[in-house]
């Protein structure tokens, strides 16, 4: 997947935002005020990537040159992806998994403000 790729996916999902509070060379995608992946400017493009506990190690297993442990995160909910090295469908399944996860954290009226209730 391209950059422009990944933004365009990104930024399709409802109440989805873009922002930059780590400077720069890092867009940081939130929807409710919460972070469900970054991605950096600067080639090669590496975005972290929530994802479920239980399926987390089988990403970083199947795709070993491509997915780890993102620094600076909880290990057991983010990893981080070079995002040429795996499969477009693999990581709209990815993105898409890591925006519902943040959207069921999100309380009730959060998510009737944001129209996803």
């Amino acid at each position: 997947m391209t950059f422009d790729e990944f933004v365009n996916l990104a930024e399709s999902f409802p109440g989805s935002g873009l922002e930059y509070p780590f400077g720069p060379d890092l867009r940081v995608y939130k929807v409710g005020g919460k972070m469900f992946c970054t991605l950096s400017e600067d080639p090669p493009h590496a975005a972290y990537i929530k994802a479920e506990p239980e399926i987390i190690d089988e990403q970083r297993a199947i795709f070993p040159d491509a997915v780890a442990r993102a620094p600076y995160m909880h290990e057991r909910h983010w990893n981080r992806v070079e995002i040429a090295e795996v499969p477009d469908f693999e990581l709209e399944d990815w993105l898409e998994d890591s925006y519902r996860l943040v959207v069921a954290g999100l309380t009730k009226k959060a998510r009737q403000e944001l129209g996803l209730d």
